[in-house]
C-alpha cells in the first residue's frame, strides 16, 4: 500500500470540504417530520442527562457515596439492551409507528417518578431498569423513520444529525441539573423532567389523531422553500455549543483553564466536530435526475405522425 504523503493529505481534506460545501448547500429538510425526529432525539436526551446527573444525589439521601451510582445506573443499560432485542424482532414497526412512539415517551416519562418516590436502594435498583427499557425501542424507532422520510443522499447527515441531537439534549440536561440541584431536591427535579418526554408523548398523540395537519402541510412547504440544510445543522450545533459554553461559564468555576494545557481547547472541540463532519461528509449518492414520462412520447408522435398522415393524405 502507498504511503499517503501528507500534501496529498491536506488536499483531499480540502477537496472533502469543497465538495461538502457545494453538495450540501442549497438542500432542505426531506420533510416536516424530519426536523420533528430531530427534535424528538432532544427533549429525551435532556431528559436522560438531566435524570442521570440526579441519580448520584438521590443515592446520597439514602446514605451511599456518590461513586456507587456507575453500577447501578448499569442497570439502565441492561433494561435498555433487553428491550433492543425485542424490538429488533418486531417485523414492521413503523405499522404502527406513532402509537408506538406516544407509548415509549409516555413510558419512559412513568419511568422516573419510581426512582424519585423510591423509599429504598431495591426499589431504586428496579427503577433504574425500568427507565432503561424504552431508551432503544426509541432509537429504533427513530432510526427507521429517519431511513423513511430522509431522501437517499441526505442519509448520511440525517443519521449523524440524530446523535448529535441526543447529545446535545443531555448536556444541556445536565447543565440545567448543575443548576436545579442547587434549589429543588433530586426527586423534585426527577418528576419535573418526566414533563418533557409526557409532553412529547402528548405531541405524538395528538398528531395521530390530525391535529394541526394543515398547519404542518403549509409549514412544510415553507421549510422545504427557505431552509438551507447545510447552514440549519451548523446553527444548530452552535446554538447548542453556545448554551454548554454560557451554562458552564455561569455554573462553573473558569480559574484552572488558563492553566490547563493550550492544545486542550483544540482537542475537546475537535473530537465533538470531527465526527459530525465526517459524517456529514460521507457521500451518499447522487440526487436521482429527473426522467420523462414513460410512454409520454409515443402517444404524442404518433399524434403528430397521425396528424401529418391525414395532411398527407388530405392532399
Amino acid at each position: 500500500m502507498r504511503r499517503l504523503e501528507p500534501a496529498a493529505f491536506y488536499g483531499v481534506m480540502s477537496r472533502e470540504i469543497a465538495n461538502f460545501r457545494t453538495y450540501w448547500k442549497g438542500t432542505t429538510f426531506s420533510s416536516v417530520l424530519e426536523p420533528i425526529v430531530y427534535l424528538l432525539a432532544f427533549g429525551p436526551g435532556l431528559a436522560l442527562g438531566g435524570w442521570e446527573a440526579s441519580v448520584p444525589a438521590r443515592l446520597e439521601s439514602f446514605g451511599w457515596e456518590p461513586a456507587t451510582a456507575g453500577p447501578l445506573l448499569a442497570l439502565a443499560a441492561l433494561g435498555s439492551g433487553l428491550a433492543g432485542l425485542v424490538a429488533a424482532n418486531l417485523r414492521d414497526p413503523l405499522r404502527y409507528g406513532r402509537a408506538m412512539a406516544a407509548g415509549l415517551l409516555l413510558m419512559f416519562a412513568l419511568s422516573f417518578v419510581p426512582t424519585a418516590v423510591a423509599g429504598s436502594v431495591l426499589v431504586l435498583a428496579a427503577g433504574l431498569f425500568v427507565v432503561g427499557v424504552p431508551i432503544a425501542p426509541l432509537n429504533a424507532l427513530a432510526s427507521l423513520s429517519l431511513q423513511r422520510i430522509v431522501a437517499e443522499p441526505r442519509q448520511a447527515e440525517g443519521f449523524a444529525l440524530y446523535p448529535a441531537m441526543i447529545l446535545i439534549g443531555a448536556g444541556t440536561g445536565q447543565a440545567i441539573a448543575g443548576i436545579a440541584l442547587r434549589v429543588l431536591s433530586p426527586a423534585a427535579f426527577m418528576l419535573l423532567l418526566a414533563a418533557v418526554p409526557a409532553a412529547l408523548g402528548a405531541v405524538v398523540l395528538g398528531a395521530m389523531a390530525g391535529v394541526g395537519f394543515g398547519l404542518f402541510q403549509a409549514v412544510n412547504r415553507r421549510i422545504n422553500a427557505v431552509i438551507d440544510v447545510y447552514r440549519a445543522t451548523l446553527a444548530i450545533m452552535a446554538v447548542g455549543s453556545g448554551l454548554l459554553v454560557g451554562i458552564s461559564a455561569v455554573t462553573e468555576d473558569g480559574g484552572s483553564l488558563p492553566s490547563g494545557p493550550p492544545a486542550a481547547p483544540g482537542a475537546v472541540g475537535g473530537g465533538g466536530l470531527g465526527p459530525l463532519f465526517l459524517g456529514l461528509g460521507v457521500p451518499g449518492g447522487r440526487p436521482p435526475r429527473p426522467r420523462a414520462a414513460r410512454g409520454g412520447g409515443g402517444p404524442r408522435c404518433g399524434a403528430a405522425g397521425g396528424g401529418g398522415g391525414g395532411r398527407a393524405g388530405g392532399g
